[in-house]
């Protein structure tokens, strides 16, 4: 249900009605302080770099611990996404939904969709991503749902 919530309507509804980007937030989330004034001055960044990007994670689980996430050029608190589970909240480009409506057809889990298409995933793929280095918005449920997750425990994890 959650893939198709997030890519089949909203991204059908971005392309259909050519909107520029797009904010997606899970309804279960907790905005860190000044979200709206963090988020707002992360985006004018990105826009005054002249950045070429498709998604920005706002809240994410980095998978991949080992290495430091790449630093984005002239952007304060943005790099390159790694390998990321219990994905929280992203903004999309126009560009983004575009390049995600074609392999639609392939029904995964958002969790595992989204490293697919930025190329930090055992399957090659094509998505510019980036992340805020601060999270935007966390989770309200419990503040250890972050420390394990049952697709995690598979052995292609391992």
């Amino acid at each position: 249900v959650c893939h198709c919530n997030h890519f089949q309507t909203l991204l059908f509804q971005v392309v259909n009605r050519e909107l520029e980007k797009m904010l997606v937030i899970e309804d279960d989330v907790r905005f860190e302080h000044q979200f709206k004034r963090k988020l707002m001055k992360l985006m004018d960044d990105v826009e005054h770099a002249q950045l070429d990007w498709e998604l920005i994670y706002i809240g994410r689980k980095r998978m991949q611990v080992q290495e430091p996430e790449k630093a984005v050029p002239n952007v304060m608190n943005l790099v390159e996404a790694d390998y990321s589970y219990w994905t929280l909240g992203y903004s999309m480009s126009f560009q983004g939904a575009q390049k995600l409506i074609g392999p639609f057809s392939k029904m995964l889990p958002v969790d595992e969709f989204l490293p697919v298409m930025f190329n930090k995933h055992p399957v090659p793929v094509m998505l510019v991503c980036l992340t805020s280095v601060a999270w935007l918005v966390g989770d309200r449920a419990t503040p250890r749902a972050f420390w394990l997750s049952p697709a995690e425990l598979l052995s292609r994890f391992k």
